[in-house]
């Protein structure tokens, strides 16, 4: 499994650490994907890898990553890929979820509480990116102006070089 670096891990305050980390297993709890419509995680990672992209609609950073996923790291995905967005379920009846957030991408509701206390898991912004066993592969709390090398590394065709800046197709 790839490992956070150390710049990653010291960017942020200790209370917005989750308890999940790389290389364990996703919390297997009940999203929403409308009222009457649940699933489980284990269910919606077994298709495959996923980039869970945790947003809170009125969170400004959230709306700043979100344009900020659409506009580089979308284009980047490996095929098969998928992008779901984890919003709070106080917003499953909710208009006021930002266009931003729901723009070619699956939409699903979740406990944000029940992450918060049980995994220290703040529901945005957040990414996490789930290999095809459900396997955590990387994590990017807050808003970031850029992406990880391993959030980078997990979800695209590209390693990433010397310098951030630097961006190469695998294998070449």
């Amino acid at each position: 499994p790839l490992a956070m670096s150390e710049a990653t891990e010291s960017q942020f305050p200790k209370e917005y650490k989750s308890y999940l980390d790389i290389g364990s297993r996703f919390p297997d709890e009940v999203y929403y994907s409308s009222p009457r419509d649940s699933g489980t995680f284990a269910q919606l990672l077994a298709s495959g890898p996923t980039v869970l992209l945790l947003w809170t609609p009125g969170c400004e950073s959230c709306e700043y990553q979100a344009l900020l996923w659409d506009s580089v790291m979308e284009p980047l995905l490996l095929p098969g890929v998928r992008e779901v967005v984890c919003l709070p379920l106080a917003y499953l009846d909710s208009a006021d979820v930002p266009a931003v957030f729901t723009h070619n991408k699956q939409c699903i509701f979740v406990h944000d509480e029940r992450f918060r206390s049980q995994y220290n898991f703040i529901v945005g912004p957040t990414i996490v990116a789930v290999d095809q066993q459900g396997f955590v592969a990387a994590i990017q709390y807050a808003y970031s102006p850029s992406f990880t090398a391993e959030l980078i590394e997990a979800v695209t065709a590209y390693e990433v070089g010397p310098s951030v800046r630097v961006l190469r197709k695998r294998g070449s």
